[in-house]
């Protein structure tokens, strides 16, 4: 009966588990984006999906609940009914002179403690179950943990990026989203990759920084791979500013130290090459100053800076900006073309995925990405002469605006 129970709630649990777990993050996201939702009114049809939603898990767990009642029930009238039957089994022999009273009464005793340990198995049978649950959750973590061995130590990298016939594929998914990838970056030069939303850009950035595994193909840094590389050996030489601005529970000395030994130097220096010094020491507690998971009082542009600067701190000699500029105003767009350029001075190779003509004019290198797959690539100066509409000279050509550029093979 115990088992059956199981067998028979295992699944409505897990549903309720998991659609619990899904409305809890949905809930987080949309509370991230409260003041949004109340200003246009959204509130009363957040709350009804959130009502819906709930109401599904609810139903979830009282089908299992209700299930699991029955067969408790059934359980302990089981159990009772054994035990009755027993005694009565005694009695009737007790009155047919075939054993004595004091028989009756022993074997009663018997029947109870033989029973006792089945009963204490069955009350403790969801326990078994999340133990093994356990259990299996650690062994799948140890043999992941020993499929994935140390690696032999690399040289530092110079920061030459060269891909040949990649495609990257999703974790969980057979499908690339982007494929036919071929580009060589030297070492120390910043290439600016374009497209339109949607077209792979992300999906290139976590390719080379060996976030995604190539389905086909290979991505390299320095002719290895960036998935075989130690990823404690190659972190401290690479700098990452995705376009969701993440930071941590911290100071803000230690979110740009990445949180190892804060070199002050080193910090100031990044502070200052993002354009963010005179900021921080305007806080209340300048460079020790808290900041909360989501940046605390800082303003998305802020959060963004702050976030560039640990990107840049102690001059990784691989850069990879993704939207860097997305919140930011003109001043900082002046203090993130500032940034790329002292890098790139310090001999960094800078990778920018950015809609934005100004930092056109200090790239090396440019890759136009369209539908998944890459269409253009070369020195800036002749993908710019390529994409110019045939005719028509750089004087006559309408200005473009400034937050696009190409799609695909179209003019800015």
């Amino acid at each position: 009966m115990a088992i059956m129970n199981q067998l028979r709630t295992t699944e409505d649990l897990q549903t309720a588990n998991g659609m619990n777990q899904a409305l809890g993050n949905r809930t987080q996201r949309q509370l991230r984006n409260a003041e949004a939702a109340a200003v246009m009114g959204m509130l009363p049809a957040l709350r009804e999906s959130w009502r819906l939603q709930q109401d599904d898990i609810l139903t979830s767990q009282e089908k299992s609940s209700r299930s699991a009642g029955i067969f408790n029930a059934v359980i302990k009238t089981s159990r009772l009914a054994s035990q009755s039957a027993a005694i009565a089994a005694g009695a009737y022999l007790v009155l047919q002179q075939e054993i004595s009273p004091g028989m009756l009464i022993a074997g009663s005793i018997l029947i109870g403690r033989a029973l006792q340990p089945v009963e204490q198995a069955v009350g403790a049978w969801s326990g078994f179950v999340a133990a093994k649950g356990q259990y299996e959750r650690l062994n799948q973590l140890m043999n992941n943990a020993d499929a994935n061995p140390s690696r032999m130590a690399m040289p530092e990298i110079s920061g030459a990026i060269a891909a040949k016939g990649a495609a990257l594929i999703p974790p969980g998914e057979r499908k690339p989203i982007i494929q036919g990838i071929n580009f060589s970056i030297p070492a120390g030069s910043v290439c600016m990759v374009v497209g339109a939303s949607g077209s792979g850009k992300s999906t290139l950035i976590r390719g080379i920084l060996g976030l995604w595994a190539t389905g086909a193909g290979e991505i390299r840094i320095d002719g290895v791979e960036a998935k075989n590389y130690d990823r404690d050996q190659l972190g401290p030489q690479v700098g990452y500013l995705p376009q969701d601005i993440e930071l941590f529970e911290g100071s803000v000395a230690l979110n740009i130290a990445r949180f190892g030994e804060v070199d002050s130097n080193a910090v100031i220096q990044a502070a200052t090459d993002a354009g963010l010094h005179d900021f921080i020491l305007s806080l209340p507690a300048g460079y020790d100053t808290m900041l909360g998971s989501t940046g605390g009082y800082l303003s998305p542009g802020q959060q963004q800076r702050v976030a560039l600067a640990r990107a840049i701190y102690r001059k990784p000699r691989l850069i990879v900006l993704d939207e860097p500029n997305s919140n930011l105003d003109d001043q900082g767009e002046l203090a993130l073309n500032e940034a790329i350029a002292i890098s790139k001075a310090s001999g960094s190779t800078v990778v920018i995925v950015s809609h934005r003509k100004p930092i056109l004019s200090i790239s090396d290198y440019i890759m136009l990405i369209g539908d998944g797959r890459q269409l253009e690539f070369g020195p800036t100066a002749e993908v710019v002469a390529k994409l110019k509409p045939k005719g028509q000279s750089q004087k006559d050509r309408p200005a473009a605006p400034s937050a696009q550029l190409p799609s695909k093979t179209t003019t800015w």
